[in-house]
């Protein structure tokens, strides 16, 4: 990794590298350790999450815990979109944005483009914007259950070609099934703030569970092939 990382930001194009995989299976440790390794290196690098890439929520509508943030449609994929064109169009600013599991907002800042030379990129569905097919995310909605979303009108052909931007590699933590599940529950049952995350508000452990297990097989498992 650290040899082609070397010679790839030689190239004209910044290098992406996208880190994709259930919760649990390593994605945030893998991006900190190489942005360290970067940092090493004397390469400019920066790390993005989908996590910052949340839509903005109410928490009058999802204090009931049936807003799923584990559906496609959660997240804001027109500002993933700009954020990666100003990134491969060597805009002078990059907006900064964060969301709060908090306080369910979105905020932003104005940075500086630090121009890096590579560009991690983490979080389940981080494959997306870059794969020939990527979600329609007219055809699903936050508050219904995985299940009620059809297989058929799951995915589009994408009418954006980053490849013209960047260098992409993808990274995808390929974590046994039943391996990624556990980690997953057991994370939700031994970190009492997860539970308080809007998404599991108003559920019992079994629905959260059964929300996990059920968003995993119909979402993050499909969305690495594509």
């Amino acid at each position: 990794m650290t040899n082609r990382i070397s010679t790839t930001t030689s190239i004209n194009k910044t290098k992406v590298i996208l880190i994709q995989g259930a919760s649990g299976s390593g994605k945030s440790t893998i991006t900190s350790l190489l942005l360290s390794l970067l940092s090493h290196l004397g390469i400019n690098a920066v790390s993005l999450s989908t996590d910052n890439y949340y839509l903005s929520t109410d928490s009058s509508l999802t204090s009931n815990g049936k807003y799923d943030f584990d559906n496609p449609a959660a997240i804001d994929w027109d500002a993933v979109k700009k954020t990666f064109i100003d990134y491969g169009n060597n805009s002078e600013t990059i907006e900064k944005r964060n969301y709060s599991f908090e306080t369910e907002a979105v905020s932003y800042t104005e940075e500086v483009n630090s121009k890096p030379s590579v560009i991690l990129f983490e979080g389940i569905f981080s494959f997306n914007i870059f794969s020939d097919h990527i979600f329609d995310v007219n055809n699903f909605n936050c508050f219904e259950l995985a299940s009620k979303h059809s297989d058929e009108n799951m995915f589009i052909s994408n009418n954006v070609d980053f490849n013209a931007y960047f260098d992409v590699t993808r990274i995808y933590l390929d974590v046994e099934r039943e391996i990624i599940e556990r980690s997953r529950i057991s994370r939700y049952l031994k970190d009492k703030s997860r539970k308080s995350k809007p998404q599991y508000k108003g559920l019992t452990d079994d629905q959260a569970l059964a929300s996990i297990k059920e968003n995993l097989e119909k979402y993050v498992f499909p969305s690495s092939e594509k």
